[in-house]
């Protein structure tokens, strides 16, 4: 089991205008960087210079598709890191 390091970067006030920021690290490599805001949740891949880029309900919907079959979006998820 890999071992994961999450390191964030908040400000101390509610969130108006910065963002959350979230460094994943896996084995102490960099899986990505994830911002959290009032609008979007943003994901920046390791080495990318541009978002995927999602607003919370269109978050909520994945994350529900996710939920209903989440056998199925694991074993797609794998087959994207492995072929990776």
């Amino acid at each position: 089991m890999p071992e994961h390091v999450v390191r964030v970067s908040q400000p101390i006030r509610e969130l108006v205008n910065s963002d959350v920021r979230f460094e994943i690290f896996s084995d102490a490599q960099k899986l990505g960087t994830l911002l959290v805001s009032k609008g979007t949740v943003d994901w920046f891949p390791r080495n990318a210079q541009t978002a995927i880029s999602l607003e919370w309900e269109d978050l909520a919907v994945l994350l529900d598709a996710a939920f209903e079959d989440r056998s199925a979006l694991l074993r797609a998820a794998r087959s994207i890191v492995a072929s990776s």
